[in-house]
């Protein structure tokens, strides 16, 4: 698809502003919604559920550095928020790799490699993948995300949970 990217949010995984039970998930509210460039500002904008897509694009900044992929929906959609609102679990195939290359050194376990929106295990998160040492999803100890049930973006290196600050762009 031609075109540019539309901001529609961002999240400091620092706060708790978009952990997973935030309302921000699944209103129609807005937060700091003129604060339109890349800055540090938390923000959710009206786009967040007015913006039909087709794909994202995601950004986690960590050691000063933010790297960029890019996820096709497949599909037009109506909004992120016709994604995430209603709680459903909705599988993605953008692949564990491409998960990891968001944050230098994250640490994601071999197994389960569960991915989407609304992903859920005893680990939650509104957008990203749980792992597991076990060969299966019962008990994922590691993940990559945002909306976790921690903050607004966190993942795991080794048996630590950080945050950082993500944008989630849409086309």
């Amino acid at each position: 698809m031609n075109g540019g990217w539309t901001l529609l949010m961002k999240m400091d995984g620092t706060q708790q502003t978009f952990d997973y039970y935030s309302a921000l998930w699944s209103n129609n509210v807005t937060l700091n919604n003129d604060s339109l460039d890349l800055s540090a500002t938390e923000s959710k904008m009206a786009t967040y559920f007015t913006l039909n897509i087709t794909e994202l694009r995601l950004g986690m900044t960590d050691g000063g550095t933010t790297r960029w992929r890019d996820v096709s929906l497949g599909t037009a959609v109506p909004s992120l928020y016709s994604m995430i609102a209603d709680g459903n679990y909705r599988p993605t195939n953008f692949g564990r790799d491409a998960w990891i290359s968001l944050i230098d050194n994250a640490g994601l376990q071999a197994n389960c490699n569960r991915e989407g929106f609304n992903v859920m295990a005893i680990r939650l998160l509104r957008i990203g993948i749980i792992t597991n040492d076990q060969n299966d999803c019962l008990t994922p100890d590691s993940f990559l995300g945002f909306g976790t049930y921690i903050s607004g973006i966190s993942f795991t290196v080794g048996s630590q949970s950080k945050g950082t600050f993500g944008y989630i762009l849409g086309r």
